[in-house]
């Protein structure tokens, strides 16, 4: 099908070496992309592509660093069951995209970051990821990025069992509704809505 011959295509490229940055940043994020929707095979092409391109390259340049660290470690938080390197792979991000003054990278890092600390059971590092995630995409002054943050934060939120958590969760899942985000976004809301309702009884 075309899905299908689009990550052929994609994977099998051999991009330049002044396009080998940007290819693993488009791959990191198609990586992100299709392991939401629990697409393995599809995600594991994708993933040694991304690691043929930024051989050699990833050790001195810090934001194909962040990138290719970023789309694995969501490969490894997703389809795995691997916590220990999907933290260890965010964690790395973090610094990387820090490192390299990336501050879009940086939020999406944190974002991953704190993900990974809530499957982990690390409640509070999570919601501190995700808090700074929503700070640094603040910074951009456009209105999707932060949104996209305190989606995330919401659904850290929502798992707690503190009523002043949820109550924050709340408010934050019904700014958010209104927005044209998307259905895969809103379903997410909707489910984090759920959630609040049910630990809030």
């Amino acid at each position: 099908d075309n899905v299908q011959s689009f990550v052929t295509a994609f994977a099998s490229v051999g991009p330049a070496a002044e396009a080998r940055g940007p290819y693993v940043a488009t791959a990191a994020q198609l990586i992100s992309l299709f392991s939401c929707f629990g697409q393995r095979d599809q995600v594991r092409l994708f993933l040694a592509a991304m690691q043929r391109a930024a051989a050699g390259i990833a050790n001195s340049d810090m934001l194909t660093r962040g990138h290719m660290t970023e789309g694995h470690g969501w490969y490894a938080l997703l389809l795995t069951s691997d916590l220990t390197l999907a933290c260890a792979l965010a964690q790395e991000s973090v610094a990387a995209f820090r490192q390299a003054g990336d501050q879009r990278g940086l939020m999406r890092a944190q974002t991953l970051l704190g993900m990974t600390l809530l499957e982990i059971g690390d409640l509070r590092r999570a919601q501190e990821s995700m808090r700074s995630a929503v700070a640094l995409a603040e910074q951009w002054g456009e209105p999707l990025g932060p949104a996209m943050a305190k989606i995330y934060l919401a659904w850290v939120l929502s798992e707690q069992s503190d009523p002043q958590a949820l109550e924050e969760a709340r408010r934050i899942v019904a700014s958010l509704l209104p927005l044209a985000l998307g259905p895969a976004y809103a379903g997410f809301l909707q489910l984090t809505l759920a959630q609040i309702c049910f630990r809030q009884g």
